[in-house]
């Protein structure tokens, strides 16, 4: 009876916690995330209690051994991180997906807990892509309540802040759709919703217009179908014929309908699409260089300024989690992640024998299974072809950092293996020994502990910066600085808040002639607090050194500038920045050395009329 009471209650969690990460930005943002974490923590104290309580708990796969290498993985880079805060984060959502990947594997034992679940993901998704087609079509460039970024006006992302990861958990949920609709034995009105979500889906994806969020979905699709249909042949022909009919008319709609939308497509340098293409060689030159270990979780977008070439944009991600994963892991990261894939796979090519996904038989009614069987075999299928979706999209996006579409991908991993266990196999087996099942609810219990403190430290420190941050932009500055205090107070190693509380001294001292001197001596002290704990920001080194030269203290300013030069010699910032140093030194030669530096990368008119009149100041 408890053992139901939990599963009940853990399919009640994991779904609520799926639901709100879709809903509130993909769970992108820490203080969206905490409620994430929390339920993360309950879900490992259940499964410390159900390990505890089921004497007879055996084992399900080898695989479950996954979750714990990439933890330590993970955890050791967290350690070693030159950067507490940012590999914090990464920390925080590995802990939370491996938690749902437990209690996927542990908690959801029932048919119910299946048909619930599935029911929730594709009504929510069936929302989503509701809202998706209303934000293209009302015109409304808003993500919610707040305003869409200008670059991706034009593309429906619904409750997702960037298209192409609402067009990634789209891709995930049409093959599972799909599958149901084909393979599972249910009734004709669900069918009929089924049909309808996969319209739905289908028409949200499309407007998102995101490229490698359709391909994914077409491989996705491609696999679910012929591992799922019982005539192989004819899948294949089938998902040939319709990926041509489906090509045809997307190409179709675009060309006619959209034709912004149809050069974005067929010219892909434009609008700056060709920036992830850029990005790749970096992360390489970045693995060649730290081939070991890697730089650190989270740590690529601190590093990419110092191998970026003539690419002026941000990164922030790869835009390919594999690329992602040799430059902040190393061949540690490789070695494990390969292990991890090859088991996984392995045990599912396995496991897919048992739901006779590979046998092609000529009749329809050879291999059918109905009732409660027909559904486990469907939900494998797609989910297997959702997972390989996801994998498809991680070439060229970065899913893998979007909290939402990691937790249903490790949901769906948990399920995937639990479906892959015959009873079979499972009655051949002897129990779990009491100690070690009690040894298993201890180190659960551990993370549940670990985490939690973690976790309210991390939303607090966030909670007071995102005040301070909307008090600075309402120019409200006693009220911004008290709250930046707070903020770093709450969390002493968060990096952002530093940063941020470093640029808004720099402010004050430009803006307040008559108390420039005391807030000097705070805006110095804040900095070398802040590049203690992110030595990679060159952009507190650069506002330092404007600081520095406004007390006169050239040589110390000098040295800031050039070690940000040093380390990121191609941005033209801080080269404008650099030439304004040196024409306040009086030395107009290498003003005008930096100045030329600058405009030739930006073509920047503030740059270029100070090399008209350039005159020592």
């Amino acid at each position: 009876m408890a053992s139901r009471v939990i599963g009940g209650f853990a399919v009640f969690l994991i779904a609520a916690a799926l639901c709100a990460a879709a809903v509130l930005f993909g769970g992108v943002h820490v203080v969206y995330a905490t409620f994430l974490y929390g339920v993360a923590v309950l879900l490992a104290v259940l499964a410390a209690i159900s390990l505890c309580l089921e004497s007879k708990r055996k084992w399900g796969s080898w695989v479950d051994l996954a979750p714990l290498l990439i933890l330590g993985l993970v955890g050791f880079g967290y350690f070693r991180s030159t950067n507490e805060f940012h590999s914090r984060q990464e920390w925080l959502n590995i802990l939370t997906c491996a938690a749902f990947y437990m209690g996927a594997r542990l908690l959801l034992h029932r048919t119910w807990h299946l048909q619930t679940l599935t029911f929730v993901l594709i009504f929510l998704a069936v929302l989503l892509s509701g809202y998706a087609v209303y934000q293209h079509y009302s015109g409304k460039a808003f993500v919610l309540w707040k305003p869409q970024y200008p670059s991706y006006y034009g593309r429906a992302s619904a409750t997702f802040v960037c298209p192409n990861h609402y067009a990634g958990l789209m891709a995930m949920m049409i093959p599972m759709t799909l599958s149901l609709f084909l393979w599972a034995d249910r009734s004709a009105p669900y069918r009929l919703f089924l049909l309808y979500a996969i319209i739905a889906m289908s028409s949200g994806l499309f407007l998102s217009f995101s490229r490698g969020g359709l391909i994914a979905m077409v491989v996705g699709v491609c696999v679910a179908m012929i591992i799922g249909s019982h005539r192989k042949t004819l899948a294949v022909s089938v998902c040939v014929i319709l990926l041509g009919i489906g090509l045809g008319t997307g190409a179709f709609l675009l060309y006619t309908y959209h034709p912004t939308q149809w050069h974005r497509f067929s010219e892909a340098t434009q609008h700056g699409d060709a920036c992830r293409f850029l990005i790749w060689p970096a992360a390489l030159e970045i693995f060649r260089d730290h081939p070991i270990f890697g730089v650190g979780p989270l740590l690529f977008d601190e590093w990419h300024s110092h191998y970026r070439g003539t690419l002026l944009n941000r990164a922030t991600y790869v835009h390919n989690d594999y690329l992602q994963l040799l430059a902040d892991y190393g061949l540690i990261g490789a070695v494990v992640m390969g292990f991890v894939l090859i088991q996984f796979w392995g045990s599912m090519i396995s496991a897919a024998s048992r739901f006779r996904c590979f046998t092609s038989v000529p009749s329809y009614l050879m291999n059918r299974m109905v009732g409660r069987r027909a559904f486990q075999r469907a939900f494998f299928v797609g989910i297997m072809g959702a997972m390989c979706a996801m994998l498809a999209h991680v070439v060229v996006d970065f899913d893998f950092h979007i909290l939402a579409n990691a937790m249903v991908f490790s949901v769906f991993a948990g399920l995937v293996v639990s479906l892959g266990v015959s009873h079979e196999q499972l009655e051949k087996q002897e129990p779990i020994p009491a100690v070690l099942r009690y040894v298993m609810a201890t180190a659960l219990l551990l993370f549940a502990v670990a985490q939690l403190p973690l976790m309210l430290r991390n939303r607090a420190g966030e909670e007071w910066r995102v005040r301070a941050s909307e008090e600075e932009k309402k120019l409200e500055w006693k009220e911004a600085d008290e709250d930046y205090q707070k903020a770093v107070e709450k969390d002493p190693k968060n990096s952002r808040a530093w940063s941020e509380y470093t640029l808004f001294l720099y402010k004050r001292v430009l803006l307040n002639v008559i108390q420039r001197a005391a807030l000097t001596e705070r805006f110095l002290s804040v900095c070398n607090t802040a590049l203690q704990l992110n030595p990679l920001d060159q952009m507190l080194r650069i506002r330092r050194g404007e600081v520095l030269d406004l007390a006169g203290k050239f040589d110390d300013a000098e040295k800031d500038f050039m070690e940000a030069i040093q380390f990121d010699p191609n941005n033209p910032y801080y080269l404008h920045r650099v030439g304004l140093h040196f024409q306040k030194r009086g030395d107009p030669e290498k003003a005008t050395e930096y100045f030329k530096r600058a405009f030739k990368l930006n073509h920047d008119i503030v740059s270029e009329k100070n090399l008209r009149e350039l005159h020592p100041m």
